[in-house]
């Protein structure tokens, strides 16, 4: 074989292997580009959400049972005098991959006395129905607060912070449930928290919805 010959194939043979660099390096390019792609926020996330957890039917059935338990009657339900008990829960998916999750400790507070005064009233209803029922002259809510003070020394209310049940989970246990943080990445239609609990997810930009294994959770849009 000639000098120029083997001069020939040598340049083939470079050529054969810079194209075969070149197709690895682009298929490279290419396989990063979309992993990028398909692991890349979704802007429609970014933002605090906020989630208000509705309480109202835990206090209903404690309040009842208790109510019950107490041989205090069964003519009251305490869902006729519950308010709307909710306390919000805060979300923040920000844009460089991390999160957090918060509960309104101040809202909670206020949930929490709100669910306590509407038990008082339906104590009081009681005492005043109870009254009725034995032939007595019927007496107003305001009157039979004040029986309740006058046998108990407290009103309905601290009487019921003292002894009464509890009506609400109690803030560690919800802050155990749903304050924490850490990093999530958008796979399709799912986030992944952390790279181990995981949701599906409806956006636009005022609602989100998660959908987890164990239940799902429904935001609104907070802020940007």
């Amino acid at each position: 074989m000639s000098g120029e010959k083997r001069r020939t194939n040598r340049a083939q043979r470079a050529l054969v292997i810079l194209l075969m660099c070149v197709t690895l390096a682009m298929a490279g390019l290419a396989c990063a580009l979309a992993l990028k792609l398909y692991r890349r926020e979704d802007p429609t996330l970014i933002g605090t959400w906020r989630m208000q957890l509705d309480l109202r039917e835990t206090a209903r059935a404690r309040g009842n049972a208790w109510l019950q338990n107490a041989k205090l009657g069964e003519r009251v339900d305490l869902g006729d005098t519950l308010p709307a008990l909710t306390v919000p829960v805060e979300l923040e998916l920000r844009q460089d991959g991390s999160w957090s999750r918060t509960v309104n400790t101040e809202a909670f507070e206020k949930t929490e006395s709100a669910a306590r005064k509407a038990l008082a009233d339906a104590l009081r209803e009681l005492l005043r129905l109870r009254i009725e029922e034995m032939g007595r002259p019927a007496v107003t809510q305001a009157e039979a607060e004040e029986q309740i003070q006058n046998a108990l020394g407290l009103t309905a209310e601290e009487y019921l912070a003292a002894r009464g049940p509890v009506l609400l989970p109690g803030e560690a246990e919800l802050r155990a449930r749903f304050d924490g943080s850490g990093s999530y990445l958008v796979e399709g239609a799912v986030i992944r928290f952390d790279g181990a609990r995981t949701a599906q997810y409806l956006t636009d930009d005022t609602l989100l919805v998660l959908s987890f294994d164990d239940g799902t959770e429904v935001y609104t849009r907070a802020k940007r």
